[in-house]
C-alpha cells in the first residue's frame, strides 16, 4: 500500500536474467554509442503472481495464487517464530514469503 511497510503482491520470474555487455570506451565515450541508452527491454510476463492477505499489523498469514487458492500460509507464535504451510503448487510456481 502506497507509504506503509504492508506487502500486497509477490511476482516470480523463473528465467535467467539478460545483462546488457559492458561497453569499450576506447575511442572516448559518446551518450548515443552508449549500450545502457541505446538497450530496449522486452517486458515478458511473470511466471506467477500471488497476493499478500495480512492481518491488522501488516504481518503476512497467506499468500492467494492467480486463482484465490492459498498457497502460502503461517501461524506465528508471540516472538515471531512462524509455523508455514506451502501447497505443491506454489513449492512448483516457487511462490514463498520472502519476509
Amino acid at each position: 500500500e502506497p507509504g506503509s511497510f504492508i506487502p500486497v503482491a509477490q511476482t516470480v520470474e523463473n528465467r535467467n536474467l539478460s545483462l546488457v555487455r559492458e561497453p569499450s570506451h576506447g575511442n572516448g565515450y559518446h551518450i548515443d554509442r552508449d549500450p545502457l541508452w541505446q538497450h530496449q527491454p522486452v517486458a515478458k510476463p511473470f511466471n506467477a503472481i500471488a497476493w499478500y492477505q495480512c492481518d491488522h499489523l501488516g504481518t503476512p498469514m497467506e499468500l492467494t495464487d492467480q486463482r484465490g487458492a492459498i498457497a502460502w500460509s503461517a501461524t506465528y507464535q508471540a516472538w515471531g517464530l512462524a509455523k508455514e504451510k506451502r501447497t505443491d503448487s506454489a513449492i512448483r510456481e516457487n511462490i514463498r514469503n520472502p519476509l
